[in-house]
């Protein structure tokens, strides 16, 4: 746990650097039109204490940090965009002392070539990940996920439609996929769609689990950005991916579903809200399931869905 705590430090220390470094940048770089680069930095606390208090009721700490940054290029012809996003949270109660609530890694680079006003033919690369272990609470000596494990690579070819200046619609017949599960652990136990492991009869590893998979098929993928009233943005990114050589011949159409939507709320200058959902989908992802009585029967997949609410510090550039 106190691993985690270093890291979170850490990560805050860094955010902060780069704001200043890139500060610095941006003032040099101001004099050259074609290119745009934005930032944001966002700290949420939440703090809940009792004392004496009848009800009952738990102290506890929460902590969140979101650094969101972009750099564009467009002449004429050639236009980018790459998008660094991260995330990471922590709570600590009386009771479970400090654990991770947020972990979030992912940089996009998109690469376009204009054929027509609204149309451009498009190379997208796209990684997402975590900084850090993640625990199947409340035992937090098993590790569920890691650092790389799951990591998730994508590389697409295709055409990028953009309609409106706030929207824009890729279609890529010719999409890889590709899954990286860097913890051994969790590759022998065939976590996230791997090849598990083979064993013999004394429960000793014959072949050890793959850490890494490969998909082909099509991605689509769907951004939307825009000021929808004063002081309020909507960022909402779907993405949707199948497999065209699926072992099951009958899920070759089935579709992987990645969508994140935030709604961010600005108050002034320097405080701000933002209400944030991300909902998963992926057959190659099973989730544990349980009776009534809490008793684990068996592992499917499901829709995954996680939200945050928060409120505090944010700092743009």
């Amino acid at each position: 746990m106190k691993r985690i705590f270093s890291i979170f430090l850490a990560s805050v220390f860094i955010i902060v650097l780069q704001l200043n470094l890139s500060a610095e940048e941006n003032h040099e770089a101001d004099t050259v039109s074609n290119w745009k680069s934005a930032g944001n930095f966002r700290l949420t606390f939440n703090q809940i204490g009792y004392s004496n208090w009848a009800q009952g009721g738990e102290n506890s700490l929460t902590g969140n940090s979101n650094f969101d940054y972009s750099l564009q290029y467009a002449d004429e012809k050639l236009s980018s965009i790459t998008t660094l996003n991260t995330a990471y949270g922590i709570i600590i109660t009386s009771e479970d002392g400090l654990r991770k609530n947020d972990d979030k890694l992912q940089m996009s680079s998109k690469l376009g070539y204009t054929i027509s006003k609204k149309m451009k033919y498009t190379v997208l690369f796209d990684l997402k990940s975590q900084f850090s272990p993640g625990y199947k609470y409340p035992n937090d000596s098993v590790i569920v996920s890691n650092f790389f494990a799951p990591g998730y690579l994508t590389l697409s070819f295709g055409t990028d439609w953009n309609p409106m200046e706030y929207l824009s619609v890729l279609l890529s017949p010719a999409s890889g996929k590709f899954t990286v599960v860097s913890d051994q652990n969790l590759a022998n136990a065939g976590k996230f769609g791997v090849e598990p492991a083979t064993y013999d009869t004394a429960g000793n590893v014959l072949t050890p689990g793959q850490n890494f998979k490969g998909e082909f098929g099509m991605n689509f993928v769907v951004n939307f950005k825009k000021d929808v009233v004063k002081n309020v943005n909507v960022t909402s990114k779907l993405e949707l991916h199948n497999n065209y050589f699926a072992p099951d011949p009958s899920n070759r159409w089935n579709f992987d579903v990645d969508m994140e939507t935030k709604l961010n709320f600005t108050i002034n200058k320097y405080l701000s809200s933002l209400f944030y959902i991300h909902l998963l989908y992926d057959d190659d992802v099973l989730v544990s399931l349980y009776d009534d009585e809490g008793v684990e029967t068996g592992k499917g997949p499901r829709v995954q869905l996680k939200e945050h609410l928060g409120f505090g510090l944010s700092f743009k550039f």
